[in-house]
């Protein structure tokens, strides 16, 4: 778990490595330990603000998990991580990809993943025109800017939850920071798993996670076909 902590301490582009199970079993574990910890700060200044989070997890369908489980982690680790191993090929796929999905959610009128969708879109459009200028300066620009942007990545996936919550009084924007903390905590995790690894395996790691977010639910579900 050292080696995962201390890179999202000091974050560095290094080269793909063979993946080991047991890092995404360390950082399942580094995951569920923050959001415990930080749960009591959490609790106490939610109830103070009348900050309520929104519970989905009890109308869900076989087709809800479906889609939570496999392509709702695939969805947003393309747009929150994909940029960070930023080739010319890969830039030209992640914003033709980030175009295709904003016009998707403007026709189903989702308006905040819109949002997000061209916060991202603008980012990686900077990435691809210092991209096209001059390769070498770019990537000596990339290495030494790489920290702010992985962390960059880590704050935009945690503000872009907060949809999670009901915000039921004026003071309650300014508890954000607080409130997301295990999003952020968590995207910085699975920073780690996509540049240690590759993105197929920071996608594996966010579709655990949400298995176990819902996992009383498949159960639930499981032993009422069983009966």
């Amino acid at each position: 778990m050292q080696e995962i902590l201390t890179y999202i301490k000091e974050p560095i582009y290094v080269k793909k490595q063979k993946f080991e199970y047991r890092t995404l079993v360390k950082a399942i574990i580094l995951s569920y330990v923050f959001t415990i910890l930080s749960a009591p700060l959490r609790f106490l200044l939610g109830t103070a603000f009348n900050l309520e989070k929104i519970e989905i997890y009890n109308t869900l369908t076989p087709l809800h998990i479906l889609l939570i489980t496999i392509l709702v982690p695939l969805i947003e680790e393309f747009i929150s991580r994909f940029f960070l191993r930023p080739t010319r090929y890969k830039l030209t796929i992640y914003l033709i990809g980030l175009f295709t999905l904003s016009i998707f959610v403007i026709i189903v009128k989702d308006f905040w993943s819109l949002s997000a969708i061209l916060i991202y879109l603008c980012l990686g459009s900077v990435l691809y025109y210092k991209r096209s200028n001059n390769t070498i300066k770019f990537y000596h620009w990339y290495l030494k800017n790489f920290k702010t942007i992985f962390y960059l990545s880590c704050i935009l996936f945690g503000v872009f939850h907060v949809i999670n919550y009901n915000f039921q009084s004026d003071g309650s924007i300014l508890l954000l920071s607080v409130m997301i903390l295990p999003q952020i905590f968590t995207g910085a995790l699975l920073g780690f798993m996509r540049m240690k690894y590759g993105i197929i395996f920071s996608i594996l790691l966010h579709s655990c996670l949400n298995i176990l977010a819902l996992l009383p639910q498949i159960t639930q579900m499981i032993t009422n076909f069983i009966s």
